[in-house]
């Protein structure tokens, strides 16, 4: 027999020989059912508890209770790669003031730490309703993604690791493969979303040329960042149709509901496929600022967003697009001025009846060590920042 000939348990067709190859298999099918983390962001009141409620539960008509400090709650799908398991996402919603929110953002545990951001997702809910405050939300999240990011991305180049690279690539690729602003792009290397919420308001109360303008920021905004970008109206069921009646009416509604049926459907790609494969465009595209704006990332492009009172450099750099990034901003930023908001100011702070000597946020972050086990019991977590955990 020559000695190249396998033999033994390596024979090929013995039982031994299969049971290798089925584990294997099996192996290769974990590594592509790594659990998802999925963020929901925003300002307080923006909607976010309401829009993750209408993910999970299409037709609930309840409105959700308003959400406090940090909630977590989970979703599960047929795997795409075995439809005899499930695919898990964990699912975070960050309440309360920008203090509380920007702690826990820059925290070791929970948000975008080196196990979570090959499969991370980011949703930022910007609440249309109130115009003056979704640039600066955006801007103040965006800024905090990169911050984190940063120092996650840096714990694996410290060892020598090329993932930060690798996820940077993968969403270049996927998104930007064949795109006129490849090199401009920057690929964050997680997946992003601006999900605008009460566009039906938004519609209603600001004229053609403020949405023009809102609009145009958003969308350079979001192609910066090679993130998704939509407007939500109508949350509830039978909500968005304003004071219309009849064949309005219904028109209204029926647009609301094709509007969550994009983000649902954008959602579950994210979370559940990633990046790894590109998104199939079953929905119409919307680039028309009068309309409700629905763009995946990678759709939009630089010359097509165009420059306020100016033209476009005939060759775009890197420079260039931050520094018409500002030129937008500025323009929004008159037409809807920032306001000193009291949420600003807000801080978690606890009745004094129920506060403990020595509570800090290191007991806070021991609690959220503990949340996996809610997996285990199926419940819904409430995590408040003075360390109680909740079920619900």
């Amino acid at each position: 027999m020559s000695a190249s000939t396998p033999t033994g348990i390596y024979t090929p067709g013995s039982i031994w020989a299969k049971a290798i190859e089925q584990s294997k298999a099996e192996k290769k099918a974990d590594s592509k059912g790594l659990d998802a983390y999925v963020y929901f962001v925003g300002a307080k009141g923006s909607g976010k508890s309401t829009l993750l409620n209408r993910f999970l539960y299409p037709n609930q008509v309840n409105l959700p209770k308003p959400s406090q400090g940090l909630e977590y709650t989970f979703a599960r799908k047929a795997s795409t790669f075995d439809h005899e398991r499930k695919d898990l996402a964990h699912i975070w919603e960050v309440a309360g003031s920008y203090a509380f929110a920007g702690q826990m953002a820059l925290g070791s545990q929970i948000f975008l730490t080196y196990r979570q951001v090959t499969t991370a997702v980011v949703v930022m809910v910007l609440d249309l309703s109130d115009p003056c405050s979704v640039l600066p939300c955006a801007l103040r999240w965006l800024g905090l993604i990169k911050q984190k990011l940063a120092t996650t991305y840096s714990l694996f180049e410290r060892k020598g690791l090329q993932l930060p690279e690798q996820l940077k690539a993968r969403q270049r690729a996927k998104l930007l493969s064949q795109h006129d602003d490849k090199g401009l792009v920057d690929c964050t290397g997680v997946s992003l979303v601006l999900a605008c919420t009460k566009w039906d308001v938004f519609r209603d109360a600001v004229d053609a040329e403020g949405q023009k303008v809102m609009a145009r920021t958003l969308r350079w905004l979001a192609h910066s960042y090679a993130a998704h970008l939509m407007y939500l109206g109508g949350l509830q069921p039978g909500e968005g149709a304003g004071s219309a009646s009849g064949s309005s009416r219904s028109s209204s509604q029926h647009t609301q509901q094709q509007l969550m049926d994009n983000f649902s459907r954008l959602l579950n790609h994210t979370m559940f496929v990633g990046m790894d494969r590109k998104m199939p465009l079953k929905m119409a595209l919307q680039f028309d600022h009068l309309g409700p704006l629905m763009i995946p990332a990678g759709s939009d492009k630089f010359k097509d967003i165009g420059r306020p009172q100016a033209q476009m450099p005939a060759v775009l750099t890197a420079a260039d697009v931050a520094a018409i990034q500002q030129e937008w901003v500025g323009m929004a930023s008159e037409l809807f001025p920032a306001m000193k908001q009291q949420e600003q100011k807000e801080r978690f702070e606890m009745d004094v009846r129920y506060r403990e000597e020595g509570n800090s946020l290191a007991r806070f972050l021991w609690w959220l060590v503990r949340v996996p086990f809610a997996l285990v019991m199926q419940q819904h977590i409430i995590l408040v920042p003075d360390g109680n955990c909740v079920a619900k």
